[in-house]
């Protein structure tokens, strides 16, 4: 029993050195891999940074392109209208 009493401690102590390393080790890769984790990030930013412009293009003409056919839909219906008109105001004489 003496010799268990002994020996007990020296394997915890060789155990718990041994887990204190790997958790070491494993904080080391854990820390490289958010680094490029980080840059990977940094890159996908720049690149929707760089295509912001063109959505920002795209979008702007689209409104254009759509403020011009309402006016010209507007138009196209008033003069439809006014045909319209007349042609009861005709009939109603």
């Amino acid at each position: 029993m003496g010799c268990f009493n002994q020996l007990m401690p020296v394997i915890f102590y060789g155990l718990l050195s041994i887990l204190v390393v790997v958790l070491i080790i494993v904080c080391i890769k854990l820390i490289q891999t958010l680094n490029k984790v980080n840059q990977t990030l940094d890159d996908v930013n720049n690149k929707m940074a760089s295509l912001n412009g063109l959505f920002n293009f795209v979008a702007t003409t689209g409104d254009y392109i759509d403020d011009a056919s309402q006016k010209v839909i507007g138009f196209l219906y008033d003069k439809l209208n006014d045909f319209v008109n007349k042609k009861k105001k005709k009939e109603s004489e």
